[in-house]
């Protein structure tokens, strides 16, 4: 029996599935990245016109025509499809969102550090990305030079892994802050939600690639304030916070948003609870769950 609905996340899968199942199935597909898009900017498609591409580019418009809605996670994503203004009439904004049943409040965040080993005097700066050049990680571990320096007990905590990991090892070592810079690696998923609940704040420096910015709500969430680059669908994800954004991608920028931030929260005007809540009003999951079983019913 064929199902009543497809709804595809992967353009490949998608694009096989949506030729086997009859036209009675609804086909129903969400953007994340698009395809083409998406390898270019992992450096996976070479430049200029190729076979590959041809390729790719057949199976996204192939994907997009059979679909009957196109969700898009942000403005940002949507602007990035080929021939987006023709398919308008299919595309609808539906963000990502978060288990706010999973990333929780700390109910003792003292504890939390503890277990942690991060000392209650330090003040953490935590980020948990891909080490990959497009997250834009060595322009923060630039930027936290000038933190050190103005705030002796800063930490920069880095979960994640990825080719640049020696590089950025590297670096942290040349600006003689290597002492003050923790690579976790590979954090497993059973830890991400006490890293985020031990950090004073959380950053994404990206600088390409963000269809959403997913950590973002996950942080917050947890009650962890989030600082962020100016790039991709970050705006948009932080626009009831548009403080919480750098001036720019550069170290300086950086380095000033974390200082400025740090003012605040020596301040104590930095509420957990309004983090939490930001999510909840403003990214519910019952109501993107209700924007989708729309489409699913009309």
């Amino acid at each position: 029996n064929e199902p009543a609905v497809l709804h595809g996340h992967d353009h490949m899968s998608f694009f096989l599935l949506s030729r086997y199942l009859s036209d009675k199935v609804k086909k129903v597909f969400t953007v994340h990245d698009p395809m083409v898009y998406h390898h270019r900017m992992l450096g996976t498609l070479p430049q200029g016109t190729n076979m590959k591409e041809k390729m790719m580019t057949f199976i996204e418009a192939s994907v997009y025509e059979k679909s009957e809605k196109i969700h898009v996670i942000s403005e940002y994503t949507r602007v990035r499809l080929a021939n987006y203004k023709v398919l308008e009439s299919k595309i609808r904004l539906v963000h990502d969102w978060v288990d706010v049943e999973k990333f929780v409040l700390p109910q003792d965040r003292t504890m939390v550090r503890n277990q942690l080993s991060i000392s209650p005097d330090d003040f953490v700066v935590f980020t948990l990305r891909a080490l990959q050049e497009r997250m834009g990680l060595a322009n923060l571990i630039k930027g936290f030079q000038q933190v050190k320096q103005a705030i002796p007990l800063a930490r920069l905590i880095i979960g994640g892994k990825g080719p640049l990991r020696s590089e950025l090892e590297n670096l942290a070592q040349q600006l003689g802050v290597a002492e003050n810079v923790t690579f976790l690696g590979y954090v497993p998923d059973e830890e991400v939600v006490p890293r985020y609940q031990a950090a004073d704040v959380f950053i994404m420096p990206s600088l390409d690639g963000e269809g959403f910015g997913l950590p973002v709500l996950e942080a917050m969430a947890c009650g962890t304030p989030v600082l962020a680059s100016p790039t991709c669908a970050l705006p948009e994800v932080l626009q009831g916070k548009p403080s919480r954004l750098f001036a720019g991608t550069e170290p300086q920028d950086i380095a000033a948003g974390i200082l400025a931030f740090y003012s605040q929260w020596l301040a104590g005007k930095i509420q957990p609870d309004a983090e939490r809540q930001y999510v909840i009003e403003n990214f519910s999951e019952a109501d993107l769950l209700d924007l989708i079983l729309s489409d699913y019913n009309a």
